[in-house]
């Protein structure tokens, strides 16, 4: 008989989707992540992908949890998200695609729109119906993630 797992323990799906919408709004980048992203920071699947040089300096550290987030988020939308349209989403509104990063929230949900389906999707429908959705549907992929991390039962 295979040992009872214990209950999740980690960030709550609320508090992660709350730092995902935010983290939306300005992107994957470093600055934008430290100040916004502080649950997503706070999973251990993040933490323990993180690797800081001794006395590594606040921007060292920021930068290394930014890039640690991002592969953890690309894994997610890649590899467990299963909503197509909602892979294809994410990867231009957080931005998982480098030639986004600079981009505006607004230049991202339009090229969104034009690669999500065969038909373009309005920015403001993404804004306000399908991005809502596929943040909902990856925090509970993290939680899933963190929760076999950790060796927890998840609640999803």
């Amino acid at each position: 008989m295979a040992p009872e797992s214990s209950p999740y323990s980690g960030p709550e799906l609320a508090e992660l989707r709350t730092d995902l919408a935010a983290i939306v709004t300005g992107g994957l980048v470093t600055d934008n992540v430290a100040e916004k992203g502080r649950e997503l920071l706070g999973l251990e699947i993040v933490a323990s992908q993180v690797q800081l040089p001794a006395g590594a300096d606040e921007d060292v550290r920021d930068q290394a949890f930014t890039e640690a987030l991002t592969a953890v988020l690309k894994e997610a939308v890649e590899k467990r998200l299963l909503f197509r349209r909602y892979r294809r989403l994410l990867r231009y509104v957080l931005p998982l695609q480098a030639e986004y990063l600079g981009k505006s929230i607004k230049e991202r949900r339009i090229a969104a729109g034009m690669n999500m389906t065969k038909k373009p999707v309005k920015p403001g429908t993404i804004r306000t119906y399908y991005e809502p959705r596929a943040l909902d549907e990856l925090a509970k992929v993290l939680v899933e993630m963190e929760a076999e991390h950790r060796g927890e039962q998840s609640a999803m």
